[in-house]
């Protein structure tokens, strides 16, 4: 019975196991100190074993701190491919923190929640009632790469299935409802693309695009003349669609059936260039 638990423990939390490791190598380091002496006269008359030894030890130890990175980034990567509007904000403080500022915009009666973390970027929008209408997340970090699906109808097979800084734009199911793109003279770009999937996507709204401030892949400059160009999703040109069937997206957005990404997110989809960079940098 107790076996059982144990599994059903190991199961559901892989720390568990860390945890195991880390009591049973310290047990170990506290007996090899309190037994020195002892120690002192094997190694002189035992120096191979005790160079195995030594690198035997190191090796645990950097086992023990790579584990920690990855339950912890595992961890992490459950918690952003969770999002999702609908909740209150404190059910998202709850599982990402303090966000590291808090924008009012009354004109629009909303309020912004922007979180900066070592992955990624995430902006909260809700309403003046708390409630989160609408996310976008950004990676920062080629190694953090979340997946997302629509909820699909059945929910067995979901309308799309993308993995963020690796799936490209033709990867998306259909065609887009609306582009954006835009250039700055000095510095900045952005693209994105909205759709709406109806009830397979739980009637949500969608869009998938890059930020500048996000991590981006090295060829991404070759396209600036995507970025400076107005698109009509009615006709789109070969350039377009060789970019859109080559380009990663970073940004993954989603948001309730009355508010416009273009309302809410009027240049990039997502965190502000330079309101994350000013902020990194103090």
């Amino acid at each position: 019975m107790w076996l059982d638990t144990l599994n059903e423990k190991i199961q559901k939390n892989p720390l568990f196991i860390l945890v195991i490791l880390i009591s049973t190598t310290l047990t170990f380091l506290a007996t090899i100190i309190g037994n020195i002496t002892a120690i002192e006269s094997f190694v002189q008359k035992n120096r191979v074993l005790s160079l195995i030894f030594i690198i035997g030890t190191i090796l645990i130890l950097l086992v023990i701190f790579g584990s920690t990175a990855y339950f912890n980034k595992r961890e992490i990567l459950r918690k952003v491919e969770w999002l999702k509007p609908g909740a209150n904000i404190g059910v998202y403080l709850g599982k990402f923190g303090d966000p590291m500022v808090i924008n009012h915009y009354e004109d629009k009666n909303i309020k912004e929640y922007v979180f900066i973390h070592n992955y990624f970027y995430l902006v909260l929008i809700t309403d003046m009632n708390d409630e989160v209408r609408c996310f976008a997340i950004t990676i920062k970090n080629k190694a953090f790469k979340p997946t997302f699906k629509s909820p699909g109808y059945p929910t067995s097979r979901p309308s799309y299935k993308i993995k963020l800084g690796v799936s490209t734009f033709s990867e998306i199911p259909g065609d887009p409802e609306h582009i954006s793109s835009y250039l700055m003279a000095h510095y900045g770009h952005s693209y994105y693309e909205t759709f709406y999937f109806g009830r397979p996507g739980y009637y949500l709204h969608y869009a998938f695009g890059i930020n500048d401030t996000g991590y981006e892949p090295k060829d991404l400059p070759r396209w600036r003349s995507v970025f400076s160009t107005r698109y009509d999703t009615d006709s789109i040109p070969e350039e377009l669609e060789v970019f859109r069937s080559t380009a990663t997206f970073n940004t993954y957005a989603v948001s309730n059936d009355s508010m416009s990404f273009r309302d809410i997110f009027p240049g990039s989809l997502g965190a502000s260039y330079e309101q994350v960079r000013r902020l990194e940098d103090k």
